[in-house]
């Protein structure tokens, strides 16, 4: 342990007596010591909070539309399949648009993936939330 004469403020040596008193620290060098370590840790704990930001800003948000593009593609692919069966089984040979008449069960659909994304939006709202804290 290496031994440093110091000088300070007496200003500064009235908060770092608050400081050890606050923190029960016996002795001026602890108090300094706890300083410095926490000091660390703050800085430790920044570097955290920036890759976390980056990656919610580049990373999370590239993964998740990459993944959704490949599930739309392949529900897609799988719905034109079922289509394409149906219209065989019941020998479908005209299209209904469904901006001129929508079936009850796409308007069930429709509202149903709206309450989903509504729920999911919470819940990543809510997440977000919680990484402020972080």
């Amino acid at each position: 342990m290496a031994r440093k004469t110091i000088y300070i403020s007496d200003e500064d040596l009235e908060l770092l007596q608050k400081y050890k008193s606050e923190m029960k620290l016996k002795t001026d060098s602890a108090a300094i010591s706890h300083l410095i370590h926490s000091t660390e840790e703050s800085f430790e704990e920044k570097i955290a909070v920036a890759v976390r930001k980056e990656l919610d800003k580049n990373y999370y948000q590239k993964e998740r539309l990459r993944w959704s593009t490949v599930t739309a593609e392949q529900n897609s692919i799988i719905l034109l399949d079922m289509l394409n069966t149906l219209f065989y089984k019941f020998d479908i040979n005209a299209c209904i648009p469904v901006d001129l008449t929508e079936h009850v069960a796409i308007t069930q659909s429709r509202d149903r993936l709206k309450e989903k994304i509504a729920h999911f939006k919470q819940k990543a709202d809510e997440r977000k939330a919680k990484g402020k804290d972080f």
